[in-house]
């Protein structure tokens, strides 16, 4: 193993270097996804006792103002675009495209920077140091790796039911979540409709299966021709253009396609329905996206690494791009140690669940019990193009997860 940074103040000097200049932690740094979903509560109507405290003033004021762009519309959609990042908007977008012209501003991401986290945040109002749902992979009971998402427990994607977890149990972190409370009419439209994930933030909305963007908004049109007088309110997901930015990375020619139609599919769907009034749709994502080389596909190699893996109760969970460690009992010390002298300390900076609570990396503090669990001992910071694995790498060539602005800087758009 080669010399590496050798202490856990001098990993946590690195993270505060790069929060001053490369580093966008959502809790310091302008208006993010928990304040929209907040902000959207507060409009239709969710009294603010039933949730956990804004205790922080400037979470207050951030979501009063985005209650200010939203107002009071009869019809309410929060349509969330997975992906849409604004690297990758401005990259593929003119300045006088239909989407673009309506961006009222920029916020950013939770972290980790991830659907897991910033989709359960959007519903539930919460921060991940609240709700715990991290990442794509989460450490359950009995070192179970369970993904969330699907609901389903690595590495062959078996139900998770199948292996005895509770999807009641699992998920009792995120309730209530604040879409789920709005009192109107209201309809997830999404090709995850139905999915226990899903139906554990939005067990009270209509569950409208969607499977392409055009019927996404075929069944937003439709929701709102049946029910032109009804206060309504539509949760609309797709899952483009993340796709194929992990296929191809985000600056890729497909991905401008996919972009560009996105944004003429909803130009004229906006302009068909000129004629339905008092309507808002406020579009955003969960995260952005970058590219990591082959080369920068880091592998926790079984005989080069040997002395890491063998403090290791499993693989790292949460996100190649933000690893969490969970280690045996009594090895803390030493695969601390031992991991700021291997090669993967030029790359990451290791920072110990307490230290990661103390600075609010997950949200405001304490972590809960679902967070910590979730966290494990260990989590690695990077602001590098790289990512992390155990045994063989995603195929992918885009990624999120990391706190850069490549992949925390998102666009809040209104259409009005």
């Amino acid at each position: 193993m080669s010399e590496g940074h050798g202490t856990e103040e001098s990993d946590l000097q690195r993270v505060t270097d790069w929060t001053s200049r490369e580093m966008l932690m959502p809790c310091l740094d302008g208006s993010n996804l928990v304040h929209v979903s907040r902000a959207i509560a507060s409009v239709c109507g969710v009294p603010d006792a039933l949730f956990k405290p804004l205790e922080c003033s400037r979470d207050r004021e951030r979501t009063e103002g985005i209650s200010q762009l939203i107002g009071d519309p009869k019809h309410l959609v929060l349509l969330l675009l997975d992906g849409l990042g604004v690297n990758a908007m401005e990259l593929h977008l003119p300045s006088d495209s239909f989407l673009r012209r309506h961006v009222k501003m920029e916020i950013r991401s939770v972290f980790p920077a991830t659907t897991s986290a910033a989709v359960t945040s959007v519903l539930s109002g919460r921060y991940p140091s609240d709700h715990g749902l991290l990442g794509w992979t989460l450490h359950e009971n009995d070192d179970l790796l369970v993904h969330p998402l699907p609901f389903a427990v690595a590495p062959h994607y078996d139900p998770a039911k199948d292996h005895g977890v509770n999807d009641k149990d699992f998920y009792a972190s995120v309730r209530p979540g604040t879409i789920g409370l709005i009192p109107r009419r209201k309809r997830v439209i999404s090709a995850y409709a139905n999915s226990d994930f899903t139906l554990a933030l939005c067990s009270s909305l209509e569950q409208v299966p969607a499977h392409s963007f055009e019927e996404c908004l075929s069944k937003l049109e439709e929701s709102w021709r049946m029910e032109r007088n009804t206060p309504s309110f539509a949760y609309v997901y797709y899952n483009e253009p993340d796709r194929q930015e992990h296929k191809h990375g985000h600056e890729d020619e497909i991905v401008k396609k996919t972009i560009t139609s996105i944004n003429d599919e909803l130009e004229g769907f906006w302009r068909r329905n000129e004629d339905i009034e008092d309507k808002k749709i406020i579009i955003t994502a969960d995260h952005g996206h970058l590219v990591v080389s082959a080369d920068n596909k880091l592998i926790i190699d079984q005989e080069a690494d040997s002395e890491l893996l063998e403090c290791l109760r499993h693989k790292p969970t949460v996100e190649p791009r933000s690893p969490c460690f969970h280690v045996k009992s009594g090895c803390r010390e030493i695969f601390a140690q031992r991991f700021r002298k291997s090669r993967f300390s030029s790359r990451f900076a290791l920072i110990s669940a307490e230290v990661a609570e103390d600075i609010e990396l997950f949200g405001p503090k304490p972590l809960s019990t679902r967070a910590r669990q979730s966290l494990g001992d260990f989590v690695a910071l990077t602001t590098d193009r790289v990512a992390l694995f155990q045994e063989h790498p995603d195929a992918f060539v885009g990624f999120h997860g990391g706190m850069t602005p490549s992949e925390m800087r998102i666009p809040l758009i209104v259409l009005d």
